[in-house]
């Protein structure tokens, strides 16, 4: 269940950069289309490497499909690819293997770290040629229909990918498009309430000071006037 958890937190992640990649919508989500169709193969441990391989020749993003490849991983090679063998199985006729399941569990279960191969790459190297006899023994009976089943569920899977992405990102990029517009106008409004108080400042001190000096006259003139009587007395 963590694990779940943890490959949807980076699934989230994932997706939140490629939402806010600097390029097309369309370079971004063929990247990905091409990660996808990539995952659906028997290729694990090869998966980045042809991602990048097939995206110097169509003009996709790289960052975009690479991260796209872990969609096959441990926990989910072995129903992707069983399933992809029941498929091609199924469309070339030949006969289901019942213990195929097991087979490419051990086959997952044993694939050696990448880390390994600079921190004990003696081992690593042993470990490697198990690995590769495992996956030729899983692979020996069932090359054929895996590969056809693999390859037209990568199709499927890739052109489905493309339009749910492109539109995607396009809904994404509307929608900050849109807030980024609200907030132009409310800075355009501030700065106009802004500029019209100012202007009104002028305004009201220029009244005060017309309504100054009447005032300071009248109190100027009638100390005078109360005067005048008492020095004709």
């Amino acid at each position: 269940m963590r694990r779940w958890r943890r490959m949807m937190r980076r699934g989230r992640v994932l997706f939140l950069r490629i939402l806010r990649a600097d390029d097309s919508s369309a370079r971004l989500a063929l990247g990905a289309a091409v990660g996808v169709f990539v995952a659906m193969t028997p290729t694990i441990g090869l998966q980045m490497v042809l991602v990048l391989l097939i995206l110097l020749v169509i003009p996709g993003n790289k960052l975009a499909g690479m991260p796209m490849v872990w969609i096959s991983n441990p926990a989910t090679a072995v129903p992707i690819y069983t399933f992809n063998y029941w498929l091609g199985a199924k469309l070339t006729g030949q006969p289901l293997l019942e213990n195929i399941g097991s087979q490419w569990r051990s086959v997952v279960e044993q694939t050696p770290s990448i880390g390994g191969l600079f921190t004990a790459p003696g081992e690593w190297f042993g470990e490697f040629w198990h690995w590769l006899s495992l996956l030729w023994l899983a692979m020996r009976d069932i090359l054929m229909p895996l590969w056809v089943g693999s390859l037209l569920t990568g199709i499927v899977a890739g052109v489905i990918s493309y339009f749910i992405c492109y539109y995607l990102i396009e809904f994404y990029r509307k929608k900050l498009r849109l807030l980024a517009e609200l907030l132009r106008r409310r800075k355009l409004l501030a700065a106009s309430a802004a500029a019209e108080a100012a202007a009104d400042e002028p305004a009201k001190s220029d009244a005060n000071d017309a309504d100054g000096p009447p005032k300071e006259q009248a109190a100027n003139v009638s100390p005078r006037k109360q005067a005048a009587p008492g020095g004709e007395e």
